[in-house]
């Protein structure tokens, strides 16, 4: 796993106001330039999940369930919070030690 701290793509995405600490696009993690432990934490759990969907799998499926929750809401934030993989990673980017414990697809658990 390769971290860029201080990315210039944070710097580009957040010129258009996305305002965001980190993105992870295999095989770097992303982040602002002073990213909370949390961020981090946050952005290596989309790493296992990455991983674990051997890389395309993983942007196929986080594209397919944000645009879906999109069209189902018409609602930005909606779609993006929905996601599975993000509802995964904010219920534990705080447990620093989520990711030793972690189990395999555990993001799949939220599946309806």
């Amino acid at each position: 796993m390769i971290v860029w701290i201080n990315s210039p793509l944070i710097r580009i995405i957040n010129y258009f106001k996305l305002n965001i600490a980190g993105i992870t696009l295999w095989p770097i993690i992303h982040l602002e330039k002073n990213p909370g432990k949390e961020t981090l934490n946050h952005e290596a759990i989309h790493m296992a999940q990455i991983y674990e969907l051997l890389i395309i799998f993983f942007y196929i499926i986080y594209l397919a369930n944000f645009f879906l929750l999109f069209l189902k809401k018409r609602n930005y934030d909606y779609a993006y919070e929905n996601i599975l993989f993000e509802k995964e990673a904010y219920l534990n980017e705080k447990n620093l030690v989520y990711l030793k414990t972690r189990k395999i697809f555990s993001w799949a658990r939220r599946m309806r």
